[in-house]
């Protein structure tokens, strides 16, 4: 979906933003204030976010978001850290609120390699409000809801009443039901947060195990069903109001020369002269030619019959 395909691409923005700043020789050789200079600068290539540089124990050794030396308390939740350290690729979290700016937060952390070894992880908070933002850009019907949910099934970002809804849970039926799909994407029925009847299409992202879910209400899908079906119904309509124009033109065009034929008919019956009339339609006037034909035949016999009776 158009919702889906704006958050992943500012997540992919923010992790090239950061493997970029991640390769920076000042890293390597472990100058830590040359690398606080170049963060602040280059911080617009991670969507204006604090960048923090983190150690395998949590400790912050740079953040942006503070001068360089001020100290900072390590981060106890290691759950954001360790799978970069792990696996040596990139991590998209779930959502938490910033230490620093105290806001509804997604973390991107990429690994930092020093001499074929993930010495660092290099991390970015995208603000839940900038993708809010981002989707309701998106061009979505105004009627429709956007909402993007993290691995666990909390609400990341929301095209309406993100203020209300960010930080809690998708109704746990409707996020079951998501998770017992299989494939990238699909269709679930249920309901909004707000609790109106919704078709949700989902779509699951590959780069950061999030799912973009778009509620659909029920009563614009009957809408849209409802002018469709009097669409097909009028259109029908002036089907059978063509149809029936042709079969009254076909009759009309029809029964005359059935009647010039059949008049054929009975003259031939009558032992009258029979003359082949033209009916327009080339079915009948072969017909009527063989009608004719059939005519002048008995007329030829019957002559030769008198002929013979003079004779006697």
């Amino acid at each position: 979906s158009a919702a889906m395909q704006a958050i992943d691409r500012e997540l992919a923005g923010a992790i090239a933003g950061l493997q970029v700043l991640a390769a920076s020789p000042s890293l390597a050789a472990g100058d830590f204030g040359a690398f606080h200079a170049q963060a602040r600068s280059a911080v617009g290539i991670a969507g204006n976010s604090v960048i923090i540089l983190y150690d395998e124990q949590g400790r912050r050794l740079v953040s942006t978001a503070v001068r360089y030396g001020e100290l900072l308390p390590p981060r106890t939740d290691l759950s954001f850290v360790a799978p970069p350290f792990a696996t040596g690729r990139p991590y998209v979290s779930p959502l938490f609120t910033s230490f620093t700016v105290k806001q509804p937060t997604v973390g991107v952390m990429v690994p930092v390699p020093v001499d074929g070894k993930v010495r660092y992880v290099l991390g970015a908070g995208l603000l839940s409000s900038r993708l809010s933002h981002l989707m309701s850009t998106s061009g979505l019907p105004p009627d429709w809801v956007a909402a993007v949910l993290d691995q666990e099934g909390t609400i990341i970002a929301r095209t309406r009443a993100a203020d209300r809804f960010v930080g809690t849970k998708a109704l746990p039926q409707m996020w079951e039901r998501i998770q017992a799909q299989r494939g990238a994407s699909g269709y679930v029925e249920g309901e909004t947060k707000e609790g109106d009847p919704a078709m949700l299409a989902f779509a699951r992202s590959g780069q950061s195990g999030w799912n973009t879910a778009v509620a659909i209400p029920t009563s614009s899908l009957t809408g849209q069903l409802h002018r469709s079906l009097w669409l097909v119904a009028l259109s029908g309509g002036a089907v059978l109001l063509l149809a029936a124009a042709m079969v009254w033109w076909g009759l009309k065009h029809i029964t005359r020369p059935l009647e010039l034929v059949e008049d054929m008919a009975r003259s031939l019956e009558d032992g009258q002269e029979v003359h082949a009339a033209e009916t327009g339609v080339e079915q009948f006037d072969r017909l009527a030619g063989t009608i004719a034909q059939a005519g002048r035949v008995i007329a030829e016999r019957h002559q030769e019959l008198r002929r013979e009776q003079e004779q006697k």
